[in-house]
């Protein structure tokens, strides 16, 4: 296990080591603007697989994935101008939208569904990371599946060496304020349907969706 602290002066120096581990099929605990992440390669097979086992993660639960910006989300999902409007106004920020996923997102994500949930998360570090990356990662948070996720980063790692192994690398943030999951609303239909609400009012999302 690898612990590195996260500064404003190393954030694009630890996005190219964060980077270099993904690709080398680990995973790594990475801060976002809700809660510490816990990621991997979304397009690496044995990468996914490893998330998994770690996580301790039901099969039947899709795994939802950062993504750079829209134009990585286009090549994950099928987006039509509408959806596009609607993601414009709200990434990057705590909005994770399901869309009609395409073949290149692996079955294993979707939980064999033919949906998947996306985001670009408000964080200096995630967007360096997907910038040096060039590929979508995993976008759930770093906990064992059923456990309490949260912002204390030693609570996270000890969950971790009691229930499962330590993921391979940590970028340590300090704690985080948020403590909240992202807003998930599924867009795939005409009316948005919410699926989980975090401390973002209604009012924003109904100013959002009411112009659209």
């Amino acid at each position: 296990m690898t612990r590195q602290k996260l500064t404003k002066e190393n954030v694009s120096e630890l996005a190219e080591e964060t980077a270099n581990v993904l690709r080398r099929g680990y995973s790594a605990i990475i801060p976002t603007d809700t809660l510490y992440g816990l990621a991997v390669d979304a397009l690496s097979v044995d990468s996914i697989a490893h998330f998994f086992s770690i996580k301790k993660r039901p099969k039947n639960k899709p795994v939802p994935l950062f993504v750079k910006d829209i134009e990585m989300a286009k090549r994950l999902a099928f987006i039509d101008k509408r959806q596009e409007e609607i993601l414009t106004e709200l990434w990057p920020g705590p909005f994770t939208f399901v869309l009609r996923k395409k073949d290149s997102v692996n079955s294993t994500l979707s939980a064999g569904t033919e949906k998947i949930g996306l985001r670009i998360p408000n964080h200096i570090f995630i967007q360096a990371l997907l910038y040096k990356l060039g590929r979508p990662i995993t976008g759930s948070s770093a906990n064992i599946s059923g456990m309490d996720p949260g912002g204390d980063l030693d609570g996270i790692i000890e969950q971790f060496k009691e229930n499962s192994i330590v993921p391979e690398y940590i970028v340590d943030a300090g704690k985080i304020k948020s403590g909240d999951p992202s807003t998930v609303i599924d867009i795939t239909s005409q009316e948005p349907k919410i699926l989980r609400m975090n401390m973002t009012t209604l009012k924003k999302l109904n100013d959002i969706f009411g112009k659209i």
